[in-house]
């Protein structure tokens, strides 16, 4: 049975609801030892926005009493709201518009928050905790929310009353289906735990925090992560000391790339110790030649080219074996003769004749 509370007289009686009078609906409520809450706003925000009106409701009685709050002081029923056990859905959100009465609910169960403590780790995407999923998922009932969205312009018509009394007829049913499966999880003192903070966290978000915006903007600026990236800084005189210098002043990843040999020198290993961390990049093997050229069947043409060419992978992005040939020999001139001899200059021009003569001797066919 639906029960209207609300000072605005109709002419004709209605088929979905009975009015009743302020003092009326309170001695219903006040028999009821659980009380299904919920309410309909014309907003979001409880600091501007307004209750619109509020429904009560109980399973035993089949009772669901709506309270036009437009016309009805809502802190009439602040005594029922402190003392008997609320159920609701979402409780957190109609709790701040309560806290405009100064009507502070003591006693709750929020069957949004339980069913959340229930499916932890389900995927939010798909696993969904609004009063209509909930309710198909436990009670096979199809809770028709179409008219939410229509209530601020409508006002209290017959279809608002039937939509806002049945958010307050099916909570304890979903709470009793929850109940047996907190029990199976040992998770009854977790709930108890849950529904007693509702209230704090609704306090914490109606209250808000003292924010200084310029220092919160500061410190955003100070705690601001940069990712520097360096490619071939070996040829910077003395840029270990520019790297150390860099990370003691910034909140910084530094990122150091090369191939020259000076990069494994020991002053950088010093400076940084316990700092950083080395990834050795190697040419790829013959597997993963294998797998960047999507060739599943390997045959003896391709171990010859990957024999003749290596590993190294800029060379699957040229077309020619030309290509390739001048590629590998400019790798050749810039890592060997440059880079590597570098470190061993009183050997150089016997380096040079080494490579020149394995060059000139050595090749796939002499091997195999």
């Amino acid at each position: 049975m639906i029960y209207l509370v609300s000072e605005n007289r109709q002419l004709f009686q209605s088929e979905h609801y009975e009015m009743i009078s302020i003092e009326k609906s309170l001695e219903i409520i006040q028999s009821w030892d659980i009380v299904q809450f919920d309410t309909e706003t014309s907003g979001r925000d409880p600091h501007v926005c307004k209750v619109l009106c509020a429904q009560f409701g109980n399973r035993e009685a089949g009772i669901q009493i709506v309270v036009d709050t437009t016309t009805t002081n809502l802190l009439l029923y602040k005594d029922i709201l402190e003392t008997k056990l609320i159920v609701g859905h979402n409780l957190k959100f109609d709790i701040q518009f309560l806290y405009q009465y100064e009507i502070i609910p003591r006693k709750v169960w929020d069957t949004m928050i339980i069913e959340q403590l229930l499916h932890l780790g389900f995927d939010n995407r798909v696993f969904h905790y609004s009063l209509q999923a909930v309710a198909d998922r436990r009670l096979k009932i199809d809770i028709d929310k179409t008219t939410r969205g229509e209530i601020i312009w409508r006002g209290l018509d017959n279809s608002v009353i039937k939509y806002a009394a049945g958010d307050v007829m099916y909570l304890e049913d979903i709470r009793d289906s929850q109940l047996i499966d907190l029990k199976k999880k040992d998770c009854e003192k977790a709930a108890e735990l849950e529904n007693r903070f509702v209230p704090v966290i609704a306090y914490l978000e109606w209250c808000g925090i003292m924010l200084d915006t310029q220092k919160w903007i500061e410190k955003m600026e100070s705690d601001k992560m940069y990712y520097l990236f360096f490619d071939e800084i070996q040829v910077v005189p003395e840029f270990e000391r520019v790297i150390n210098s860099l990370r003691m002043k910034y909140n910084a990843s530094i990122f150091i790339t090369g191939s020259n040999a000076n990069l494994l020198s020991g002053e950088l290993a010093t400076l940084l110790a316990g700092r950083y961390v080395t990834f050795k990049i190697m040419p790829f093997t013959f597997a993963e030649c294998l797998q960047i050229q999507n060739i599943t069947n390997p045959t003896d043409s391709d171990l010859m080219n990957y024999l003749k060419f290596g590993g190294m992978p800029q060379r699957f992005y040229l077309s020619t074996e030309s290509e390739i040939k001048i590629f590998l020999s400019d790798l050749y001139d810039s890592i060997l003769l440059k880079d590597i001899s570098s470190l061993f200059s009183p050997i150089l021009k016997l380096f040079k004749v080494f490579i020149q003569f394995s060059k000139s001797t050595i090749s796939v066919n002499s091997v195999l």
